[in-house]
């Protein structure tokens, strides 16, 4: 048995070395990732021999070392031949029984390729990012040359519109264009909009779809601006609350509805504005269900469904 655990750990990337360092012992697998042999390693400082880049200072790590007798992070290492690879290290601190003192057992994972792959969908995305962002700039030059009479006010709710959409482009970046938590959209377009202590939320935590998170913004922007100009908003005491849940028929989409309180009574236009023909279809339309628009008494309400994430859904079976 105990020649069988020996031979397995030869097999593993682990070495042995003191405190300061020193090796100790260096296994077969070390042997095979890094070029040095037992001989060559032995005696020799680690961080001197594999020329160790560390995520954080020396000394930093070996105290949290010493206080909790275990770390581990990323550090880059290079080989014999001059290769420079990425490791997962995980080093475990023990007292030793005999006269050396204390040992560090050192435990590598070789994550290069991993690392490459990461660092090649964030460049991927940063070039996705600035395509859009440039694609927004033409989209913007193009409406202002073609419509160069128009008012002054229409010119600058187009560009805030183009900015809702550079804010939800700005959450998927962030989520590497997967998803978007359901709470940032409200909360970046309510912080752009300066609104944050007047808009109210309750709901799950769910995130959405990357192809809603687009339509959703925009219509979340275009509902704030709306209260602004003739709402909630446009009084010092309005509020407006987004609360949302699971729609209990379809458990993969999200139940949304945006309700304005304590500002003028809402009058139903006599004929659709850009903005209610905005939500109720286009974004409707990107959405792939009806937004319902009404005009109560009390506020502005507006009811949309969103298709949630998979991870989300599954996470909120569990609960």
């Amino acid at each position: 048995m105990e020649a069988t655990l020996l031979s397995y750990l030869e097999d593993t990337s682990v070495f042995l070395r003191q405190p300061d360092g020193k090796i100790l012992h260096w296994t077969n697998a070390c042997r095979q990732l890094y070029g040095f042999t037992l001989e060559e390693a032995q005696g020799h400082i680690s961080h001197e021999l594999l020329q160790t880049k560390f995520p954080d200072d020396l000394e930093a790590i070996e105290r949290k070392l010493g206080e909790s007798g275990v770390w581990s992070g990323r550090l880059r290492h290079t080989t014999k031949g001059g290769r420079s690879l990425w490791a997962l290290a995980v080093w475990r601190l023990r007292e030793a029984h005999d006269p050396a003192g204390p040992v560090v057992i050192e435990q590598i994972t070789d994550i290069t390729d991993a690392v490459q792959i990461e660092e090649q969908r964030m460049l991927l995305a940063r070039e996705l990012e600035h395509r859009v962002k440039n694609l927004l700039t033409v989209v913007q030059s193009l409406a202002w040359s073609s419509f160069p009479d128009a008012p002054p006010e229409q010119k600058s709710r187009f560009d805030n519109r183009l900015l809702a959409l550079a804010h939800a482009n700005q959450l998927l970046r962030d989520a590497s264009w997967d998803e978007a938590r359901l709470i940032d959209v409200v909360n970046e377009i309510a912080n752009a909009l300066g609104l944050d202590r007047r808009l109210q939320f309750s709901g799950p935590d769910v995130t959405i779809v990357s192809e809603h998170v687009m339509g959703f913004a925009l219509a979340i922007h275009e509902l704030c601006t709306n209260a602004l100009k003739h709402g909630a908003f446009s009084v010092p005491q309005g509020i407006a609350s987004v609360v949302w849940d699971v729609d209990p028929d379809e458990r993969d989409r999200v139940r949304v509805r945006w309700q304005e309180r304590g500002g003028p009574s809402p009058v139903p236009p006599t004929k659709l504005g850009f903005g209610t023909r905005l939500i109720e279809r286009a974004i409707a339309g990107q959405l792939g269900a009806p937004a319902m628009l009404s005009f109560d008494p009390e506020g502005v309400v507006c009811e949309l469904s969103l298709g949630i994430s998979q991870s989300s859904h599954e996470r909120l079976d569990k609960m």
